[in-house]
């Protein structure tokens, strides 16, 4: 998702299902560390089900307040064991593809 600022929407963190909830304490951990206030983590759930990515994986809801350091907190959860992978995405690219609602998608390209 496009946001201003990070916090509008909950944070996906993709972990294996293996020891999920060691995983889930060590997010915890990490989100505490880089002083995210009120951070609070849910398994993501469907229809009373935990979510299972096409790997296998669940995802982690993680509802945050500001975050101050985005690039240093990406490379501390992905340094997590179990952690696959995050929704924060620090690192630059001269442009992204964009999915809407709709089904429909286009290209934003950044601004130099």
């Amino acid at each position: 998702k496009i946001v201003d600022r990070l916090g509008a929407f909950p944070l996906p963190v993709e972990v294996v299902q293996f020891a999920w909830k060691q995983t889930e304490r060590m997010v915890a951990a990490t989100l505490s560390d880089n002083r995210v206030k009120g951070a609070a983590i849910e398994r993501r759930m469907r229809d009373g089900q935990p979510v299972v990515t096409d790997s296998g994986n669940f995802i982690l809801d993680c509802r945050c307040g500001v975050v101050a350091s985005p690039a240093k907190l990406e490379i501390e959860l992905n340094r997590i064991p179990g952690v696959v992978e995050n929704g924060l995405f620090t690192r630059e690219a001269c442009g992204m593809v964009v999915g809407r609602f709709d089904g429909t998608a286009y290209v934003k390209m950044r601004r130099k």
